[in-house]
């Protein structure tokens, strides 16, 4: 609350302060506050009503307003008919500003004082008069009377200054004026400052970074190029130059002093041209040809005069003589008046005429001898008894020909003109316009103390739009928001070029102004350090107020500061005593140690050596679950004792139960021991009465370390688990707990805790290092891909994942990657184990990872913020089936600090083989063709990978990410068929793609990115064949070139409570320049009814918020919705995506989640061509030009036990979901396979998965689906199809110990899915085993890794028959998928790879 009092201290009035009070301050035009403010009724504010704000609004404006306030004009409020009260905007002005309401004048402390009148003075002597008027006012500043202070950028002059009726304020700022004494005008405190308020170092302000706005006011001041020049008409004798030069320009005096004969003007900037001169004409008054003289042989006579009114008086009349002028009649010049400028003494500053061997004349004295004539131009007559000559004054004499004298001072004065000139020109040419500047609020707020500019300080200005190199500047004036001042504080800033007159004056220095700081007094003053000077301090110097408080910390209030505090001597808080007793308070001492009474930590401990007298902390083990602190201990013989626990408060009570298994640590840290021992026992009764328990130990065999300790009060006593059996079925709730142990490095869950000694199967749960078995390090994985195989659910099928038989996106740290079945392979595969963090699985993800349906998170390690250096890794497998295969890897890392950058390169070559035979029966209008085809396929393929990437941290987690990507493949394949039809084929293509990736994340949330994909395949396919007696014989040139541009835009906030809200935008566009064109075998001509060129082009927008909570611990969920539009030459459509998770934990040990989610798919851009392409002579590849995207809905009902057992049921909806089936021609020998939609296809099932352990050296999981799954398509040519077939899946993965040293871990997985249904197809049973055998270095670095695939050569060994309708045929297929594989992996640097974001190519190719 600001209080608002009147004059003698009692509070009018009291408010907040409001949205809308501002302050402002402009030099020398404006210095108050406003309040507004609301009441039912009016306040009666009188004249002189006043706030202080000393203390108000010193922490965030660091004193700008710390000051008092006045009301100096009445002010009314304004009447609000809405709510019948009154709304003021009450202005009050800085305490000085009421000076404006009282006339400036002479002589005010007599009556009869004048009003109008004028005096010319120097400085000083004004300034006399207007403190003579403040304290006749009784006006002064907490009790001290007001001063003034000129520093040395004020010529200390005599001025005419003309006060007429002028009020206090106007005369004190009229004497600051540009043609009086040209300086700045301020009051702080009790003093008037006169000089050039500028100081400290700089401060930087560039629009669009400090300043959020900038606008310019132009300056009102004289615009000018080209200077002429004129001084005085003093002591210039008229033959000083010819007429015809004198008249350069019109209506200048003649006779006044000009600028050197070679010098006829001064041009602001160099070489100019007549069109850039602008001319402006300015004369200096007070230069002029001048010797400075040295009164000598001062002396008075008196005189009696008679006034007006004929009253006679004794007037005194002061003579002096100059032993260094010899002057003579004949330097008079006609008509003008011999006058003295006193340049040093009491005089300084004031003229009077003067006259030379003035009568009567004194013998004595003899000739050379002058007088001063009194005036009163100075307020009284002068000189006089106080203001008077003396010997030693020096003065100027004006009014003779001073060439006569000498013929050195015209063209000195000339000089001097020049040089006032030249000055004159540099700042016509400085910028003196003002800029509005508006700070950045949150840059402000983030520094407040610091971003608070008070009048004066120095600023560099940047912005290209009105300075090429900046500007310097300073502040002028300021408005803040008072209720919140970081809010777009606005300032005045302009003209601070700095100049000087300190060469101007020739009297003696009284102060000096050095970096805009005044030293006032005979060299005995300090140099005043502020906020924003760099300064060095020295014995020399002082810091300010404001400046101290930037600087030191504070004693008499709560304080703060960024930078290292050292307390070199330690530290006590409260009242301390050092004991471990009886201590009190919290010490620190030189030697590191600390003692406090309790320390509550919300992040991590790290401690080498943790001895505490407590429990929860026993030699580096916190156990979560019951617990008590020793009272006493009754000794009750043969290791049976009464333990009493105490009462932390009056309602507390012991919980511990008969049978449970307990432990308590026993140290001598009291007695100043460091020894441990552990007491381990089990609880025989309790009595709640007494709050205690009685206890058998157990003996030293049962217990770890194979001895046992009695109990001692004063130590804790806590519950590991329960002694009692359960029947057969049953659980036993309390032989399980909660344990962290940074001694065994790991987060344990321990259950069926019977005695004190754990055993493997205790470890229900263990996140961290696992006992014992180390169950993840011997699994033998080497790459990414492999460990995605092992995720509990996780099943693998012709290059596909799935998840607990869905299919699943995977992402790495929370970004897309789509890519077809190969490229994500390989992407994974080159992905070392060491760069994995952790693995998120999904179900149902929500909206903000542009994912919909279940998705694996892949969490991988930064490499930012580490320290320099260059790591690589080397990798090279050889894979023998029936062709060879080979893949190496190369890849470099480098990090140093914020930045990172990798390289990668990556090779592989192999051979295929593929054998297949057909038996088809094809019915056409002249009977039933029996068809035998046997198809033999060999090829092979190459393809160079490229990738650079780099990352660069701004600083406070905001990311910038740029990726290139470089694919390169050639290949070539040879496909013969043999049988009923005769063909021969051969394809060659290659595969370029380049790609452009940049993704930026901010610290506050937002990540934004773009993605563009050039793609170009090229091809030539040559075909001849015969089916029965139709040939065929072409051959055709295709390429697919797509260019894709994608950009997205996702923002997530943390809100209020516990809520979290994310949305954003993704959009992507592609345009389809493929070609296809097909050639007769024979004759080359264009055969146009296959061939195509198309122009295609789609795009897609997606728009999603979302929002999720945590109620508790038991229940949370996510809740999304998403938009898309997809736009293409067949469709536009709108389509909305709802995604649902919820968990909800019923108790210890028992979960349920819901998920629900919605998904769109788009098929191939080659799949929806109008082509055809031939497979060979029988079986044809159409395009579906009508092919539409399909949806996708999922719900799943998951029950989790302990954490390991799941049990989940799921029903998936696909509407339009899409698939290739073949389909045989009724009008000729031709096998045609298309894409088509069906109505829909459905699935749903039972999920179970259970992991299982044989011993300490083997380990495994086992995964079992159950589903039904119906696929429906009425438009399928003319056999529409509805079928069902319930699909059981199992699936295991075993991991085996060989040896530990050396390290060998083997790995055993299986698969098996029963027959199923896809469309018209019935697929066999489908099985594969697969072994593995991996040995690491001792140092890590080095991996040898031996594997067996599908060693019974199953998974592809299967039938895939089709009987419907009349379409029958049955397809084996003999690829052999059997093979070796060695690989071998070398890390140096200790390399861990820097991952990216892959290339999506899932819609390139055919």
């Amino acid at each position: 609350m600001v209080d608002i009092k009147d004059i003698s201290g009692k509070t009018r009035f009291s408010t907040p302060i409001n949205a809308g009070a501002k302050g402002r301050f402009t030099l020398m035009k404006e210095d108050y506050i406003i309040l507004p403010f609301s009441v039912p009724d009016p306040v009666y504010f009188k004249l002189g009503d006043y706030v202080d704000l000393s203390g108000v609004l010193d922490e965030s404006l660091g004193g700008l307003l710390s000051k008092v306030y006045e009301i100096v004009d009445l002010q009314k409020p304004a009447f609000n008919a809405s709510t019948g009260g009154y709304d003021y905007e009450l202005r009050m002005d800085a305490y000085y500003w009421k000076w404006k309401n009282k006339i400036f004048k002479y002589t005010p402390e007599h009556a009869g004082h004048e009003a109008s009148w004028s005096l010319t003075a120097p400085l000083d002597v004004q300034l006399g008069v207007f403190l003579r008027n403040l304290k006749a006012l009784g006006y002064t500043y907490n009790g001290k009377e007001f001063e003034f202070s000129i520093d040395s950028t004020v010529e200390n002059k005599a001025v005419a200054m003309r006060y007429d009726n002028m009020n206090l304020l106007d005369a004190l700022f009229s004497m600051a004026d540009k043609e009086k004494w040209d300086c700045d005008c301020w009051i702080t405190d009790n003093i008037i400052h006169f000089g050039r308020n500028e100081y400290g170092n700089s401060v930087r302000i560039e629009l669009g970074v400090e300043a959020s706005a900038m606008t310019r006011s132009d300056s009102k001041g004289t615009y000018a190029t080209r200077i002429y020049a004129f001084g005085s008409t003093r002591n210039i004798p008229a033959d000083y130059r010819p007429v015809d030069e004198q008249t350069v320009v019109n209506g200048v005096v003649q006779r006044r002093l000009m600028l050197p004969a070679d010098t006829p003007y001064i041009d602001v900037y160099p070489d100019m041209s007549e069109v850039e001169a602008i001319e402006d004409i300015v004369v200096f008054e007070n230069v002029y040809p001048r010797r400075t003289g040295t009164l000598s042989d001062v002396h008075t006579r008196t005189e009696e005069v008679k006034d007006e009114n004929g009253t006679k008086e004794t007037v005194t009349y002061y003579r002096y003589k100059d032993t260094g002028l010899e002057f003579k009649d004949e330097y008079l010049i006609e008509g003008q008046e011999l006058r003295i400028r006193f340049q040093s003494g009491k005089l300084n500053g004031m003229e009077f005429g003067v006259i030379f061997n003035p009568d009567p004349k004194d013998d004595m004295r003899g000739a050379q001898l002058w007088e001063i004539v009194r005036n009163e131009d100075y307020g009284r007559m002068l000189p006089d008894d106080t203001l008077r000559p003396e010997n030693g004054d020096e003065y100027v004499l004006s009014g003779f020909n001073i060439q006569l004298v000498s013929d050195r001072y015209t063209p000195e004065a000339e000089q001097e003109l020049k040089g006032k000139a030249q000055e004159y020109a540099d700042r016509r040419k400085r910028d003196d316009g003002t800029y509005n500047t508006t700070l950045d609020s949150e840059w402000v707020y983030n520094d407040r103390l610091r971003r608070f500019y008070e009048f004066g300080q120095k600023v560099f200005l940047v912005n290209r739009a009105f300075f090429e190199n900046g500007r310097d500047s300073r502040i002028l004036g300021w408005e803040f928001n008072l209720d919140k001042p970081w809010d777009s504080p606005a300032y005045i800033i302009g003209e601070s070029m700095p100049y000087s007159r300190i060469g101007d004056m020739e009297d003696k220095i009284d102060s000096l102004t050095y970096k805009g700081q005044t030293y006032t007094g005979g060299g005995n003053g300090v140099y005043i350090i502020r906020t924003n000077d760099t300064t060095a301090p020295s014995d020399s110097n002082v810091f300010s107020a404001r400046r101290s408080l930037v600087s030191f910390l504070r004693k008499d209030k709560s304080d703060k500061t960024e930078y290292l505090l050292k307390l070199l001597a330690g530290g006590e808080f409260g009242e301390f005593v050092d004991s471990m007793i009886a201590g009190k308070g919290a010490g620190i001492f030189p030697d590191g140690r600390a003692q406090v009474e309790r320390l509550e930590v919300r992040g991590s401990l790290s401690v080498l050596d943790l001895i505490i007298n407590q429990i929860q902390g026993m030699e580096s083990d916190y156990s979560f679950t019951e617990i008590g602190k020793i009272e006493s201990v009754e000794d009750l013989g043969e290791n049976t004792y009464r333990l009493k626990i105490e009462k932390r408060t009056d309602f507390d009570f012991m919980k511990f139960q008969e049978n449970d298994v307990c432990f308590s640590i026993i140290n001598t840290l009291l007695t100043g021991g460091s020894d441990y021992y552990t007491s381990w026992m089990r609880i025989l009764t309790t009595n709640s009465a007494e709050n205690s328990i009685t206890v058998v130990l157990y003996p030293d065999s049962e217990v770890p370390g194979g001895t046992n300790y009695p109990p001692l009060a004063g130590y804790n006593v806590t519950r590991r688990g329960n002694s009692t059996l359960p029947e057969e079925g049953g659980f036993n709730g309390r032989a399980q707990s909660w344990m962290i142990s940074s001694r065994e490095g790991r987060i344990m869950f321990l259950a069926n805790v019977y005695k004190p000694i754990l055993e493997d199967y205790n470890y229900a749960l263990t996140i961290g290092k696992l006992p014992n078995i180390k169950a993840l390090e011997k699994l033998p994985v080497t790459n990414a891909y492999e460990v995605l195989k092992e995720l509990p659910g996780v099943t693998e099928q012709n290059g596909t994942l799935s998840l607990g038989g869905l299919r699943v996106t995977v992402v790495v740290n929370g970004k897309v990657t789509t890519l077809d079945k190969e490229q994500l392979r390989a992407m994974l595969e080159g992905t070392p184990v060491s760069r994995i963090e952790k693995a998120e699985i999904m179900y149902a993800a929500p909206a903000r990872y542009q994912v919909r349906g279940p998705m694996i998170n892949l969490i991988l390690k930064s490499n930012l913020g580490q320290r320099s250096s260059l790591k690589g890794e080397l990798f090279s497998s050889y894979e023998q089936s029936r062709r060879e295969h080979i893949n190496e890897r190369a890849t470099l890392l480098y990090t140093s600090g914020r930045f990172a950058a990798d390289l990668m390169y990556t090779y592989s070559f192999g051979h295929t083989k593929n054998e297949t035979e057909k038996c088809s029966e094809h019915e056409l209008a002249d009977g039933m063709h029996e068809l035998t085809l046997n198809t033999l396929s060999s090829g092979y393929g190459g393809r160079h990978n490229i990738r650079l990437g780099t990352d660069y941290d701004f600083g406070k987690k905001n990311v910038l990410s740029m990726v290139y990507t470089s694919q390169l493949g050639y290949g070539q394949d040879r496909t013969s068929m043999h049988g009923t039809g005769n063909s021969d084929k051969a394809d060659d293509g290659d595969r370029r793609l380049h790609n452009v990736k940049l993704d930026y994340q901010s610290s506050f949330g937002l990540t934004a990115g773009m993605d563009f994909t050039y793609f170009d395949s090229p091809g030539t396919t040559v075909l001849t064949g015969v089916m029965e007696e139709e040939k065929k014989s072409f051959f055709y040139k295709s390429n697919q070139r797509i260019n894709r541009l994608l950009f997205y835009l996702n923002q997530e906030h943390a809100l209020a409570n516990g809520w979290e809200l994310n949305y954003g935008a993704k959009y992507r566009t592609a345009h389809d320049n493929s070609y296809q064109f097909y050639y007769d075998g024979e004759t080359g001509d264009l055969l146009t009814d296959n061939s195509l060129k198309s122009r295609r082009t789609e795009y897609t927008f997606n728009g999603y918020a979302g929002f999720s909570k945590n109620f508790g611990k038991r229940f949370s969920f996510d809740f999304s919705l998403a938009a898309e539009l997809y736009n293409s030459q067949t469709w536009h459509e709108w389509m909305l995506y709802p995604t649902l998770n919820a968990n909800y934990r019923a108790k210890d040990g028992h979960m349920f989640q819901l998920s629900f989610s919605s998904n769109r798919s788009y098929p191939d851009y080659w799949s929806t061509q109008p082509t055809v392409q031939y497979v060979d002579s029988y079986t044809e590849v159409h395009g579906n030009p009508v092919l539409k995207p399909s949806s996708d809905y999922l719900a799943v009902l998951a029950y989790i036990l302990k954490s390991k057992y799941v049990f989940a049921l799921f029903y998936e909806e696909k509407p339009d979901h899409f698939a290739q089936l073949p389909y045989k021609l009724p009008d000729r020998l031709a096998e045609v396979n298309k894409f088509i939609n069906y109505n829909f296809q459905r699935q749903m099932g039972i999920r179970m998965m259970a992991p299982y352990k044989i011993g300490k050296w083997w380990s495994g999981n086992g995964m079992l689906i159950a589903m039904q799954s119906r696929d429906k398509a009425d438009d399928f040519y003319d056999i529409p199809f509805d079928r069902k077939k319930w699909v059981f899946v199992f699936r295991t993965s075993n991991t085996l110990t060989l040896s530990k040293q050396p390290d060998v871990v083997m790995n055993v997985s299986a698969f098996l899915q029963t027959k199923a249904r896809q469309g018209i197809y019935d697929l066999g049973n489908y099985c594969d085993v697969t072994t593995s055998v991996k040995w690491t270095s001792p140092d890590k670095k080095a991996q040898l890794t031996l594997t067996g695939n599908d060693l019974f050569d199953s998974r592809n060994r299967m039938d895939l028959r089709i009987d419907y309708a009349n379409q029958h045929s049955r397809t084996k297929f003999n690829k052999s998928n059997r093979n070796i594989t060695l690989s071998f992996l070398y890390k140096f640097g200790g390399y861990k790879e820097k991952k990216r974001k892959e290339v999506d190519t899932s819609r390139l190719g055919h």
